[in-house]
């Protein structure tokens, strides 16, 4: 990871204002202290960039969202998105949408080119190509989700947890070949959905079936293609969950051109607890994941370490909710 000017500063002995005013050449550090100072940033190899020079200034104005690849009109994303605008606003900060994917190479201009405070970076991968580039300028950023790289400050959900719970729930009903689309496993938080839906069917003595998972995008035709496939089989499930709501709502159509009635002979569960899953027919019980506060949160905890580079580590895990609506209320078959 790229040195700080903190770590700068406890080897020169001196303040993190005392490095500043070095870089900036301010009259008012003797030859002395600054020739000090220079020297650990040589023997530490410490590279300033504008992005810290802006924030001792306390001049950025606009922090940034690091999106993934666009997915049209994803209520779960609209939502987050309107949390976190809903708190630069408040703040009288800018908010730039930022859409580089998952490849550092593909960030954009904007962010090179821009003095932004921050960034939130959504959507993690195992190892992100996003948090080394961030981390190596020293950019102060927010990861909501989690990675294998040390991360400073991130917010995520329980995934596995909300999984568990979801899976439990149609077991309860009697369910036992129960069929999972999952979120590309690319992503961590699809990979944590994952391993609550393996944990929870070996707490129940039920076997993973590898016929029964189908991996989607996220997009409502994947998961319309995924449930074909599920219930085409010779022994198709009595109940599907879906790792979003989005996936579920095409799973529901596929169900239903099927002549399957939901949730008599197929129960269905979705993941997010987007607004959207209140108006299918029948309405999606799923697993709620607050995503407005969570947009809050992590546009508050980024403005806060924005304004102070010093705040401690932060790292905070929200459980989820189990919404039971009309698509899950039948008893399945033992």
């Amino acid at each position: 990871m790229a040195v700080t000017i903190r770590q700068v500063a406890r080897h020169a002995g001196v303040s993190v204002a005392t490095v500043s005013y070095v870089l900036n050449n301010d009259p008012r550090v003797s030859p002395e202290t600054r020739e000090r100072v220079l020297a650990s940033i040589r023997e530490l190899d410490y590279h300033p960039n504008s992005w810290a020079q802006g924030l001792a200034r306390r001049q950025a104005d606009i922090v940034g969202l690091l999106m993934p690849a666009p997915r049209h009109a994803d209520p779960f994303l609209l939502e987050l998105i309107s949390g976190v605008m809903d708190v630069t606003a408040e703040h009288h900060v800018g908010l730039l949408l930022l859409h580089p994917g998952n490849d550092a190479d593909d960030l954009p201009r904007e962010l090179l080119r821009r003095r932004l405070g921050g960034v939130v970076v959504l959507e993690s991968q195992a190892v992100d190509p996003r948090v080394e580039w961030l981390q190596k300028r020293s950019i102060p950023f927010v990861l909501f989700g989690r990675c294998h790289q040390p991360v400073d400050y991130w917010i995520d959900v329980d995934n596995a947890a909300g999984v568990r719970m979801a899976i439990e729930h149609l077991v309860g009903l009697g369910h036992r070949r129960i069929g999972f689309i999952s979120a590309p496993l690319k992503y961590m938080f699809a990979q944590f959905r994952m391993a609550g839906y393996r944990e929870a069917l070996e707490l129940h003595d039920l076997p993973f079936v590898p016929a029964l998972v189908h991996e989607g995008d996220l997009s409502e035709e994947s998961g319309y293609t995924a449930a074909a496939a599920l219930l085409g089989q010779p022994e198709p499930p009595t109940a599907i969950m879906a790792a979003s709501d989005i996936m579920a709502t095409g799973a529901l159509r596929a169900i239903k051109e099927q002549g399957l009635r939901v949730p008599d002979e197929v129960a269905l569960v979705g993941f997010d607890g987007t607004p959207l899953s209140a108006y299918t027919d029948p309405p999606l019980t799923t697993v709620r994941q607050p995503v407005y506060d969570i947009g809050r949160k992590v546009a508050e905890l980024l403005l806060k370490v924005v304004a102070n580079p010093d705040t401690e580590s932060h790292g905070e895990l929200i459980q989820p909710t189990l919404l039971v609506r009309g698509s899950s209320a039948a008893r399945g078959p033992g």
